[in-house]
């Protein structure tokens, strides 16, 4: 078997239901609790999305940097998320809802009517 043909072997492929492309929109389509975080695990997840590391999360929040592992644990076991990628993904596809200025903003156009933009 040539190299090529040996790496297709393993390579997941459209027709079997487990590519990556899948995976991503199974986390559009199922939208996370993500009113069951608090407001520091929603400024941590925020943060998260901006692909920032423990260290600049925790210089960024005036925390210590366990204290940021263990909001990042506590939002992928309350979401039911399997990895911090994970949680990074829901925090860009999910903004509006994690966001406090974005989510105040929305509340208040629905409020007097405007369209959301």
């Amino acid at each position: 078997m040539h190299e090529a043909e040996h790496h297709d072997v393993h390579r997941p492929s459209h027709r079997e239901g487990s590519c990556v492309c899948r995976l991503a929109l199974q986390l559009i389509e199922d939208r996370p609790p993500i009113d069951e975080l608090t407001g520091r695990e929603k400024e941590v997840l925020a943060l998260l999305g901006g692909g920032l590391t423990n260290r600049i999360l925790a210089r960024k929040l005036g925390i210590a940097e366990r204290t940021v592992k263990a909001h990042i644990a506590h939002i992928i076991t309350k979401l039911g998320l399997a990895s911090r990628l994970e949680a990074a993904l829901i925090a860009n596809v999910y903004h509006e809802l994690i966001c406090p200025e974005r989510r105040e903003a929305m509340e208040r156009s629905v409020a007097f009517g405007k369209p959301q933009t």
